[in-house]
């Protein structure tokens, strides 16, 4: 995962995530309002339930005149009745002659707006006592208005029936009842109640999605805390928390390699001063007892005497030699984190006059030497004095290891953006393998680490193979 490139963003998800749960909160809304408008279609404003409540506000208008006497001389006693429901229409016949009827019916009979609407004011202003009433009645006369207006008016036979008044008079009644809007408020608060669950869910939803993924890299940060750097992060998504995930990985492989590094240093470094030891006591004892001898004139003769000056010088030489190596070692690895200062030479001129020089050592040693040296095109990045340790290294294990009566192979050739050089020897039959540290071979890695090459030794079928690889510019 590239940090720079993210597919998708938390602040994009949640974006999508909000429209999504709005969308699906809108299409809920109508959905349940036409659901609930066919459902108050066929039970609130039906016509089963406008007539039964029609009949029960007739009942109660029988009660009402019973309770108060209401007459023929007295009907307006009925406004009290009537303005108790918003919805009722009222008239009231007696041989085709008008007795009474109620503000609705005089509203509905006008053909006046203005009058209609005058009148609707006066039953606002007497009856209206809060907010809530206020909307609900206003809503209720529009709609009356409308149906004035757009449908017209006449007396329905249906809504036909007969009243007896107090005073025995008998009289026709035509009664309209009208539910009012509030059922249908209802239905609105419901759908926007299921439709603001509905996107509440949706996006928490979402959030919580997040969250767990969070509380997941923290359950595995407690683990990578605890020491198991071996523990795999889980990356999930490619958004932010995806490369934080991504990130936390890359940090724990980091630090996994540097702790093997490490290891495999501290494991090297053991290793190298227990060989060392070994190698360095031979030599010291042998020098020691040389010295010994002659501080003592334990010399028979000047022959003699010469001999044990010679061995001292030899003893003397191997242990500055093993020195050197150790030395070399440590000023390689202890600039692990340092960038060389390296200048761009030509690779032909370069590598030609270092290996000419070589060839030419080897042969003074009377190795046969088979050269294959191809012309280099091209400029590389050196260090003259580490890329001369390299050789060094090659030349000490060839004079150490190889073969003389075997052929020396000596090869140079560009490959790509590459320059490569092998060399491939026979190995001694005799050799003391316990002599060797590896303190060369892993000299030259490193060096050629720091060039941005290559370095690889290989032993197979008595063959030894050293090969370099510099990048050429």
């Amino acid at each position: 995962m590239n940090k720079k490139t993210v597919s998708q963003s938390l602040s994009l998800q949640l974006f999508c995530c909000v429209m999504i749960s709005l969308f699906i909160a809108v299409c809920s809304f109508f959905c349940c309002m036409s659901i609930g408008n066919t459902v108050l279609g066929y039970t609130v404003y039906g016509d089963l339930f406008v007539d039964k409540m029609t009949n029960k506000q007739f009942d109660s208008l029988k009660k009402y005149i019973d309770n108060n006497s209401v007459t023929a001389d007295n009907l307006n006693r009925l406004n009290s009745w009537c303005n108790k429901g918003k919805g009722i229409y009222l008239t009231i016949y007696n041989d085709n002659t008008l007795l009474y009827e109620s503000t609705v019916a005089k509203i509905f009979k006008n053909e006046d707006l203005e009058y209609q609407k005058k009148l609707f004011q006066v039953i606002k202003n007497n009856t209206i006592k809060s907010a809530s009433q206020e909307f609900f009645y206003d809503s209720y006369v529009k709609n009356l208005l409308e149906y004035k207006k757009y449908d017209g008016f006449s007396e329905d036979p249906g809504k036909k029936y007969t009243l007896l008044l107090s005073d025995g008079t008998k009289t026709n009644v035509f009664l309209y009842y009208y539910p009012g809007d509030a059922y249908y408020y209802w239905n609105i608060f419901i759908s926007g109640l299921i439709s603001f669950s509905l996107f509440t869910i949706f996006f928490i939803g979402f959030v919580n999605k997040k969250l767990k993924y969070i509380k997941e890299l923290k359950a595995e940060l407690d683990i990578l805390s605890g020491g198991d750097w071996e523990h795999n992060i889980y990356i999930k998504g490619k958004d932010e928390l995806g490369e934080l995930a991504y990130g936390i990985d890359q940090m724990r492989i980091s630090i996994l390699n540097h702790q093997n590094i490490e290891e495999e240093m501290r494991s090297n470094n053991s290793k190298l001063v227990t060989a060392m030891s070994h190698d360095l006591r031979t030599p010291l004892t042998s020098l020691m007892g040389y010295l010994e001898l002659l501080d003592r004139d334990k010399y028979e003769n000047k022959e003699q005497l010469k001999h044990f000056i010679k061995k001292s010088l030899c003893q003397a030489v191997r242990i500055k030699s093993m020195a050197d190596q150790l030395f070399e070692y440590f000023l390689v690895y202890s600039s692990e984190y340092e960038e060389p200062d390296l200048e761009p030479l030509d690779a032909d001129m370069l590598f030609n006059q270092i290996l000419t020089e070589y060839i030419f050592s080897l042969e003074n040693q009377n190795f046969k030497v088979n050269t294959n040296l191809g012309v280099i095109n091209g400029i590389v990045n050196v260090k003259i004095e580490m890329i001369q340790r390299i050789f060094d290294n090659i030349y000490s294990n060839i004079l150490k290891y190889a073969d003389k009566s075997k052929e020396l192979n000596i090869k140079a050739f560009k490959e790509n953006n590459y320059l490569i050089i092998i060399f491939s020897n026979i190995i001694l039959q005799n050799r003391n393998k316990n002599e060797s540290t590896n303190i060369g071979l892993n000299t030259c890695k490193k060096i050629m680490e720091y060039h941005k090459g290559l370095f690889e030794a290989s032993e197979k079928n008595g063959v030894f193979e050293s090969m370099l690889k510099f990048v050429i510019i």
